[in-house]
């Protein structure tokens, strides 16, 4: 898995790479290596994928023998205040660049924890596999019982105006940040991917590129039909354009869906 944080105010992101099979571990191990531009994000990321164990320049290894609760990591993201919440088979994970401390809920049907996000109002948010969503806030993690768990990953989003999306099976909610519901939205697909383009919710569903704002669904060009569906895994937002990837990265090629389609040569 790859993750985009931003080390300081200006031009220095990390990328962490997490590695799922890491020679002679036993395990997965965390990196982060620095870059000093966002846009060589999709080369970076490539060579990670394909040469990391070869090519290791700047990098630190995270893992248990230095305080990490678990060795798998589901997701990972990175506060205003620049610690990093980590989304783990232990529970929601915040690290500070010394120490780990782990959270979880008396609640939880099962602690492994992923889609870990940051809403306006700088409460952390995570959810469990089967759709519990809780969020972190005064220091401790809080279950937003009044959302209905799907019994499945079931993808959150928000927005700079306070709103939260939320996605069940077949359908889309959203809240403002009081947990009030705004709306309800049918949708033809289970959805397990979206995100926030030109301050716009979007998401991938009945294989179009599909836009929500203020009550209004928008299908975008059909260009999610001519990426392979294998190559539809993964999705990032670049210069003003959408791309999609798979997992594993196992061929040549990554795709533009937006604003035209593009297949882009490695």
């Amino acid at each position: 898995m790859f993750f985009l944080t931003q080390a300081n105010q200006k031009t220095l992101y990390q990328i962490w790479v997490w590695l799922d099979e890491a020679e002679n571990q036993g395990g997965e191990i965390l990196y982060t290596c620095s870059v000093n531009h966002r846009t060589r994000f999709i080369l970076i990321l490539i060579l990670a994928s394909l040469n990391i164990k070869a090519q290791q320049p700047f990098t630190r290894q995270i893992s248990r023998a230095n305080g990490l609760p678990s060795n798998k990591v589901y997701s990972i993201n990175q506060d205003k205040k620049g610690y990093i919440w980590l989304g783990t088979e232990q529970g929601l994970v915040k690290y500070d660049g010394n120490s780990f401390q782990t959270y979880t809920h008396p609640g939880m049907n099962g602690i492994a924890v992923s889609d870990v996000q940051q809403d306006a109002t700088g409460r952390i948010w995570c959810q469990n596999f089967i759709g519990q969503h809780f969020y972190f806030w005064k220091d401790s993690l809080q279950y937003a019982e009044n959302l209905d768990a799907p019994g499945l990953y079931s993808p959150i989003s928000s927005d700079l105006q306070g709103r939260l999306y939320f996605f069940g099976q077949k359908h889309l909610l959203v809240t403002n940040l009081n947990l009030i519901k705004q709306d309800s939205i049918p949708l033809k697909d289970y959805l397990i991917f979206s995100f926030l383009f030109e301050n716009k919710l979007h998401f991938f569903n009945n294989h179009k590129l599909v836009s929500y704002s203020n009550g209004n669904v928008i299908e975008r060009k059909a260009f999610l039909e001519k990426a392979p569906e294998f190559a539809r895994t993964f999705s990032f937002v670049l210069k003003n354009a959408i791309y999609t990837f798979p997992k594993p990265i196992s061929h040549d090629f990554i795709y533009r869906v937006y604003p035209d389609f593009k297949a882009i040569k490695l």
